[in-house]
């Protein structure tokens, strides 16, 4: 199981706290950031806004953002289920 936060912006203030905490956050690929320390469950931060336009579309179809490789909600939600 992993604990996954789905943002459309990078959340500054939440991983400034998070750091400040003693939690180490490391960006492994674009707009995913994985959470490492004494955690019970693996977390990541996805950051929609910042993914490649041609990967992760399944992800990108939660987002508000239209521009950045699908025209529309449905046009991500069809490429993921074809």
């Amino acid at each position: 199981m992993t604990l996954s936060f789905i943002r459309e912006t990078y959340p500054v203030k939440l991983i400034g706290q998070l750091i400040g905490m003693g939690y180490d956050v490391e960006q492994k690929v674009s707009g995913i950031y994985y959470m490492t320390g004494n955690l019970m469950f693996p977390v990541q931060i996805i950051v929609t806004g910042q993914m490649e336009s041609d990967t992760h579309l399944s992800l990108k179809a939660l987002s508000k953002q239209k521009k950045r490789g699908c025209k529309s909600r449905i046009t991500c939600v069809k490429h993921f289920v074809n």
